[in-house]
């Protein structure tokens, strides 16, 4: 039985002023490595239906991963039950109409059939590289397909198809490390050579590490770093409800020229190098939208509760109503500059790269303050070029404050967990003390 067919059944089934119903589809396999061996291979084929049904203004919401009629005229009559035990909400719960979308194309065959041997293959690949080298590698490829339908009572019906891949591998000697990954909806794309030299450099050209004081230092940040940056930022103040609780970075500079003009930051549903989908988790349609032009905050983004809630257009930009039922933007892209990551390295006197971060945190999320270590790869530049490989280091600062004094930006963007992003360099970051390794 097709999804929307399934989703279709289960709408039937629901009673209430206004109803909703959300199938997900997914089809994902995964290959994991540690100690450059295979150690886990796994397959994971489920259908998700999530029930949402609106009575006197209530919302009830249920799910199941079991699609037999019996089943989803249980999962419909459980959201109404829910419904009807639910406080009322204050904000008139209005479901999107009927709409149009444009065509987003097929998913990719190869990526979506993808074996488990070539998957090993590809790490074979890389393993055999990495060993002469005396480096240790450990990763993740993962493949697979899946799709979306959404159904509501206004009689509105969405469908979307998707394929994915996404190798990702970190390279380790003694005392060094170098991470790299590639996530792409066209399997093609994914050299696991030259991932894997990627990752093999930087761990070799950090063996070894010196340690250099805490302090403000000029920075380039590679785009993974500026990708897990950009992220928190996304997860914690460019959306509505951030804005309506007033915790929005975003919202509260409207108009002010905060980050440099270098940067500009939209939500790009039709942006090739990430996951295109036409409409939200609610079926409302999508379209590029503009969040930071040159520095300048413009909007947050909006889901068709709180563009109720506030008088707002909604943007397009609901996540599954199990979720927790905030907008969320889930395309960001950060648009690229003209210069190459030699070229901003050459420009530094003394300064900093970092290649990513981790265990990172908000502490004030006005200003954007976070707190994280480096990983995988910090190095120290002195006179335009790279002299050797650092101990991590944690960082304590604003990231608005880091964007602020960006002086260039890559020209090639790349897709990390979630944000397509290029290179930066500013003028300073903080570190804030030593770790341990």
């Amino acid at each position: 039985m097709r999804i929307l067919d399934i989703a279709k059944m289960a709408l039937s089934f629901a009673s209430g002023d206004q109803v909703d119903v959300l199938v997900h589809h997914n089809d994902y396999s995964l290959t994991r490595f540690a100690n450059s061996y295979i150690h886990q291979n796994v397959k994971e084929n489920n259908i998700d239906v999530t029930v949402r049904v609106v009575r006197d203004n209530r919302q009830g919401i249920a799910q199941t991963n079991i699609v037999d009629p019996d089943s989803l005229r249980d999962v419909a009559q459980k959201a109404g039950q829910i419904a009807d035990l639910s406080p009322k909400n204050p904000v008139d719960i209005k479901l999107p109409k009927p709409a149009e979308y444009i065509e987003t194309g097929k998913p990719d065959e190869a990526t979506a059939s993808l074996t488990p041997e070539v998957r090993a293959d590809a790490v074979a690949q890389m393993v055999n590289y990495a060993n002469p080298l005396g480096l240790t590698l450990a990763g993740a490829y993962s493949s697979g397909s899946g799709s979306l339908a959404i159904v509501n009572s206004n009689g509105l019906e969405a469908y979307n198809e998707f394929a994915d891949a996404e190798l990702k591998v970190t390279a380790m000697s003694e005392d060094s490390s170098g991470a790299a990954g590639f996530w792409t909806p066209r399997v093609s794309e994914i050299s696991p050579l030259d991932i894997v030299k990627e990752a093999a450099g930087r761990a070799i050209s950090s063996k070894k590490p010196a340690e250099i004081e805490p302090g403000e230092y000029e920075v380039v940040l590679l785009h993974y770093a500026v990708a897990e940056l950009i992220s928190m930022m996304n997860w914690t103040g460019i959306s509505a409800r951030a804005a309506e609780e007033g915790r929005s970075w975003l919202a509260n500079n409207i108009g002010k020229k905060i980050l440099s003009d270098k940067i500009t930051i939209v939500d790009d549903p039709f942006d090739p190098r990430s996951s295109m989908r036409s409409f939200d988790f609610e079926g409302f349609p999508k379209s590029k939208m503009v969040l930071v032009d040159k520095g300048v905050p413009v909007d947050v983004v909006y889901d068709s509760y709180y563009a109720t809630k506030t008088g707002h257009k909604n943007t397009g930009h609901a996540i599954p109503a199990s979720s927790g039922a905030h907008p969320l933007a889930l395309n960001v892209v950060v648009e690229g500059g003209t210069s190459t990551v030699d070229e901003m390295v050459s420009k530094i006197k003394k300064g900093v790269l970092v290649s990513r971060f981790w265990y990172t945190n908000i502490m004030r999320p006005l200003e954007q303050e976070f707190t994280g270590m480096t990983r995988d790869g910090l190095f120290l530049i002195e006179n335009g070029k790279i002299v050797s490989g650092l101990k991590n280091m944690r960082v304590t600062d604003s990231i608005i404050r880091i964007f602020a004094g960006v002086e260039e930006v890559e020209n090639v963007t790349r897709y990390h967990d979630g944000i397509v992003a290029p290179a930066m360099r500013s003028k300073g970051i903080i570190f804030s003390s030593k770790t341990k390794f």
